[in-house]
């Protein structure tokens, strides 16, 4: 993954254990700024501390997965 082809990268999961240790790879070691699904705020404090986009959305509401991801080169 050392060649990283997307910018836009769309997190699921990201207050998870691997979901919030992705947020830091893409950030800290590639310098991009992911967007993360999140279905409540408050399980996201361990991600505070980036500058990350934040969507408050279900995955199981199509609707909304369909407008997040059009701006998404790749989806975790």
């Amino acid at each position: 993954m050392s060649d990283i082809k997307f910018k836009k990268p769309l997190v699921t999961g990201s207050t998870g254990f691997l979901g919030g240790r992705l947020i830091e790879l893409l950030i800290l070691k590639y310098n991009l700024k992911p967007q993360v699904i999140l279905r409540d705020y408050s399980t996201a404090a361990r991600l505070s501390r980036f500058e990350i986009d934040m969507i408050k959305a279900s995955l199981t509401n199509i609707d909304d997965v369909s407008k997040i991801i059009k701006n998404c080169d790749i989806v975790f």
